[in-house]
C-alpha cells in the first residue's frame, strides 16, 4: 500500500480456479470514497506487488522491473526501471537516491539490484533468501 495525498493505492493478487495468477492495483480516494480499479490480467510473481514513491511518481512492481502508475492506475510501461525475469521478481523500495529490486529463487544467496535517480544500473547486493524488507540505517 502506498499513500499519496488522498488517495490509498492497494495493490491486487488474486488466483482463478486453476491457479493460475492474476495482478492489478485499486486506487481509494479517501476523500469521496470513489474506487478505482485496474486489473492488468495473467502474470506477476507470487511475492512482487510494492508500491513506492520516488522522483515524484508512484512506483510498483510489474512485468520484472518497476513501473510508474498513471493518476487512473494504468501502469507507464515506457518508464519501467529494470528487466529482469518477472518469475524472480520478488520485491523492491525506493529512498531518496535509490531504487532497490530484489531477485530470488526462494534458496539463498539472492540478489538485490540498485538502480539511481535516473534508473540506471548502479551494482548489485547479494543477499540471504527472499530479500523483502528495506531500510536505511541513519547514525
Amino acid at each position: 500500500m502506498a499513500l499519496e495525498g488522498d488517495n490509498l493505492w492497494v495493490t491486487n493478487r488474486y488466483y482463478d480456479d486453476s491457479y493460475l495468477t492474476y495482478i492489478g492495483t485499486s486506487k481509494i480516494d479517501l476523500t469521496t470514497g470513489t474506487v478505482t480499479i485496474k486489473d492488468y490480467g495473467r502474470g506477476g510473481s507470487a511475492c512482487a506487488g510494492d508500491l513506492f514513491n520516488f522522483n515524484k511518481a508512484l512506483y510498483r512492481t510489474f512485468d520484472g522491473g518497476v513501473s510508474p502508475l498513471n493518476i487512473d492506475a494504468s501502469i507507464l510501461t515506457s518508464g519501467r526501471i529494470g528487466n529482469y525475469n518477472d518469475n524472480k521478481l520478488y520485491s523492491s523500495h525506493a529512498n531518496s537516491e535509490y531504487i532497490f529490486i530484489g531477485l530470488s529463487d526462494y534458496v539463498a544467496p539472492d540478489t538485490v539490484l540498485v538502480h539511481d535517480k535516473n534508473g540506471a544500473y548502479v551494482y548489485s547486493l547479494v543477499t540471504g533468501a527472499s530479500p523483502g524488507d528495506y531500510a536505511k540505517l541513519e547514525t
